[in-house]
């Protein structure tokens, strides 16, 4: 009786509780299957979901491939970087930064402060072209602590976004004095024979500056530094007109450069004094252009690059009298000399800029000399020549150095004139075709070497 009343008041309670009206929060658990659950908190208090059925494993896949999708877009990317387009591609780098953090935001400032003055220069004649220039944001940064680093920076750059001019510099912020060096490196302007301008460039010696506030330095940079910019941005525009073969208009560019107020000559000036004689020699200026490389090397006498320039004009002065008569003993002997000389001494000079192949400038140089000098009677033995020219065609090697294509194609070219001058059609036959391969994007050249690859295969062929 006792039990039957016990369990009437437990059942009797059961259903009270029942009943009674829910307050508190409760725990629903629902869709429990294969360790699969979702349990949600009254009042959104709490919700605990597992959507992977406890699957750990399959989880993890799901991140590490949400990853690699990631990574493998960033990839691609960085495989197929974005290509500059246009006739005259010209692309202003961040300016690299060693010592100072305090110094880091200067390397932006100065190349941006590049970006605009050369992005102002051109919108005259933009119109007029198809130029793309674009600044530190799209570019990056060369970086470097030594010229030859920072040149070879400049190269991947230029190849890997299609760059004919990449504009960089370097700020050596290790001391309290800071020094700041503009640099320029000149890719490739698909232009048959303008290669002579390839290489890096250094505007000069570097400029100091107080590491100091922000206020000040940018006025100390905006002095000292806005000649520098309107010098480089005159120069930028030279070599356009340059790279499209209007050498008088790229000398009246770079004359106009010259007298940019505060731009003195150690500032770099004889950078552009070698672009003057350049521009000058191919506008068939010899003596003026003579004139200019002399100024370039008065403000740096080891500078290989107006030497090589210099004797290159000694070589076709002394053929002038020989174009005229087309006599080889009208040859002018002496001034095959001194352009012999003179390429030696550009062979010696301390100042030899990264990237610029002097040495495989100078060899093709001494090739043609050496082979007017036989071909003059003067009793030089032809195979100087022929060791000159193989000496460039090895620097070549199959395309390792891709630099200097044009010049091996010319040396393949003349090593074909030298056979063809001994006597050897088929070996001058071989010669001429290797030159019209290498010059595949330049047509008018290739057919020149292809026909005479054909006529002496011909030659050879005839009963």
């Amino acid at each position: 009786m006792v039990d039957a009343c016990m369990a009437t008041k437990t059942n009797n309670k059961s259903r009270r509780l029942q009943s009674k009206p829910k307050t508190g929060d409760t725990i629903r658990v629902s869709n429990i299957e294969q360790g699969s659950a979702a349990a949600v908190g009254r009042g959104s208090k709490a919700v605990v979901v597992n959507i992977f059925g406890g699957n750990w494993k399959f989880f993890f896949l799901i991140v590490v491939l949400f990853f690699l999708g990631g990574f493998g877009y960033s990839a691609w990317k960085w495989l197929n970087p974005e290509k500059m387009t246009g006739g005259f591609r010209i692309a202003i780098a961040e300016f690299t930064v060693a010592g100072d953090p305090d110094a880091s935001d200067i390397g932006y400032e100065l190349s941006n402060s590049v970006y605009r003055k050369i992005e102002d220069s051109f919108s005259e004649i933009q119109s007029d072209y198809d130029i793309t220039i674009w600044g530190p944001e799209r570019v990056g940064e060369v970086v470097g602590d030594t010229p030859e680093e920072r040149s070879a920076s400049a190269q991947k750059i230029a190849e890997k976004i299609d760059a004919n001019i990449v504009v960089y510099g370097f700020v050596d912020a290790t001391e309290s004095t800071w020094q700041i060096f503009p640099e320029f490196y000149v890719a490739s302007f698909n232009t048959y024979q303008i290669d002579e301008l390839t290489g890096q460039y250094q505007l000069g010696k570097p400029f100091t500056l107080i590491g100091q506030e922000n206020a000040v330095r940018r006025l100390e940079i905006n002095s000292k530094f806005t000649a520098r910019a309107q010098g480089l941005s005159q120069v930028v525009i030279g070599l356009f007109y340059y790279s499209i073969h209007e050498y008088q208009s790229a000398l009246e560019m770079f004359m106009s450069a010259e007298s940019i107020e505060g731009w003195d000559d150690e500032l770099g000036k004889q950078v552009l004094y070698l672009l003057m004689g350049n521009a000058a020699s191919k506008s068939k200026n010899l003596d003026t252009a003579l004139g200019y490389l002399e100024r370039s090397l008065e403000i740096d006498p080891d500078y290989a690059r107006p030497l090589v320039t210099m004797a290159g004009i000694y070589y076709l002065k002394a053929l002038e009298p020989f174009e005229n008569s087309e006599d080889p003993s009208d040859i002018n002997q002496d001034l095959l000399a001194r352009a012999e000389i003179t390429y030696k001494e550009a062979l010696r000079a301390k100042n030899q800029p990264p990237l610029s192949d002097i040495s495989e400038k100078v060899h093709f140089g001494l090739g043609q000399v050496y082979f007017m000098q036989a071909y003059g009677g003067k009793g030089v033995d032809i195979q100087k020549a022929v060791n000159e020219f193989q000496y460039v065609i090895a620097e070549f090697d199959d395309g390792k150095n891709p630099r200097i294509r044009e010049l091996a194609a010319e040396s393949h070219s003349r090593m074909g004139m030298i056979y063809a001058f001994s006597g050897y059609p088929e070996d001058a036959a071989r010669e001429y075709q290797i030159a019209a391969d290498l010059l595949f994007d330049y047509p008018a050249e290739q057919e020149k070497y292809q026909k005479r690859a054909d006529e002496l295969r011909n030659e050879v062929s005839a009963p």
